[in-house]
């Protein structure tokens, strides 16, 4: 899991839309490491944009190639914090499964992000939950996940209307959404092969696709999970 100069850029925009609060919080869902060898300067210009002392050229490069988004975000002056299973700086340890979200973390993030960690998971009831419950009212919920191929990624690839759903069910504003097609072919690893018997892994193929929403949270109402208005 983790976060390109393409998110980090996100966080800038959302700062001068007036939606994300300098020196807030922020939660990540899933503990996350940058990849931005190919723009390393990223880091430092989202430090700077918030006001915070920029990293020195020696910890950009360490931190560009797979160091934890926490270190840049507590350097550019949030409370942070991620949610994960097993042991990482800045994680609170929960298995998203299960685990529901302890009540000192309740309604205390502005922001929370899924940079795709929650295809990952089988129970998507408790993670959407935990989302929820850890957003402030007038805070930030983004999702970054697959929608289309990525058959190696995740176990879970997502539709518009289950963001829809999501967003009646719960009285969220939507923000921002878009999705894209990476133009590439996926096709069904063999490694499935074994398990599968009644067609040929090569016939089912696949671009890959992925979705991006921004949500903001505006009720106190209790999660309330996914409302289809075919089964109403």
């Amino acid at each position: 899991m983790g976060i390109g100069a393409d998110h980090i850029a996100l966080y800038r925009h959302w700062a001068d839309q007036g939606w994300l609060k300098p020196r807030g919080s922020v939660l990540d869902i899933g503990a996350q490491e940058l990849f931005c060898t190919g723009k390393p300067e990223a880091i430092n210009g989202l430090v700077e944009h918030f006001g915070g002392e920029p990293f020195c050229e020696a910890d950009v490069s360490r931190l560009a190639d797979k160091g934890m988004a926490g270190e840049m975000m507590q350097r550019a002056g949030f409370r942070y914090a991620s949610i994960d299973y097993k042991e990482y700086p800045f994680a609170i340890r929960l298995d998203l499964n299960r685990d529901r979200l302890p009540a000192e973390h309740r309604g205390r993030y502005n922001l929370v992000t899924n940079h795709g960690t929650s295809e990952h998971i089988l129970n998507q009831w408790n993670v959407f939950e935990v989302i929820h419950d850890a957003t402030e009212i007038g805070g930030l919920m983004y999702h970054s996940v697959p929608c289309s191929g990525e058959f190696e990624h995740g176990i879970i690839n997502y539709n518009a209307k289950f963001w829809w759903a999501l967003q009646e069910a719960n009285g969220y504003e939507r923000l921002k959404f878009s999705a894209w097609i990476d133009g590439e072919s996926r096709q069904v690893p063999d490694s499935f092969s074994d398990t599968i018997t009644d067609y040929r892994p090569s016939d089912w193929r696949a671009p890959a696709g992925w979705m991006n929403l921004l949500f903001r949270k505006i009720s106190e109402r209790p999660f309330a999970g996914l409302v289809d208005p075919a089964f109403r």
